[in-house]
């Protein structure tokens, strides 16, 4: 029965990674949102020269910079690594699978399947804490000062 329960739990941990991995990202979104992340840095820009932070021509740069990623987010090379990112589902799941596969095998070799189960309450019960350090060393002390 436990079997079943372990082949079940890896079997919806497979599906849901399976489900995360062979999902399709959304170019749109993740567009929408780099576009807005380089027009708040165009502000940022804009607002530390205004405070003289930043030289003009360095300014300049950095504008010219910003300007090229934004154009490039209608590039097909963009729209392209958007669908690349996800990295090989197929290798990471491969990666999942393999792992199942072996645990049960590896337990086999360097666990202890046959040791029967230990309920709490048939376990033997833990020893008596030991007494507390003050009432060990005050006899100690006792015995020392009477010497000197």
């Amino acid at each position: 029965m436990t079997l079943f329960v372990f082949l079940g739990m890896a079997a919806c941990a497979l599906a849901l990674t399976a489900f995360a991995l062979f999902r399709t990202p959304r170019s749109g979104d993740r567009k929408a949102g780099d576009l807005a992340i380089y027009r708040q840095q165009l502000s940022e820009l804009e607002a530390d020269q205004n405070r003289a932070l930043i030289g003009a021509e360095e300014a300049r740069a950095a504008r010219i910079e910003i300007e090229r990623r934004i154009l490039a987010l209608d590039s097909p090379k963009y729209s392209e690594s958007t669908r690349q990112s996800a990295s090989h589902p197929f290798a990471i799941l491969m990666g999942v699978a393999v792992l199942l596969a072996l645990s049960y095998p590896l337990y086999r070799h360097l666990g202890a399947p046959g040791t029967k189960s230990a309920p709490l309450h048939r376990q033997p019960p833990l020893p008596s804490p030991p007494p507390p350090m003050a009432d060990l060393i005050s006899p100690l002390c006792s015995i020392n000062w009477k010497r000197v």
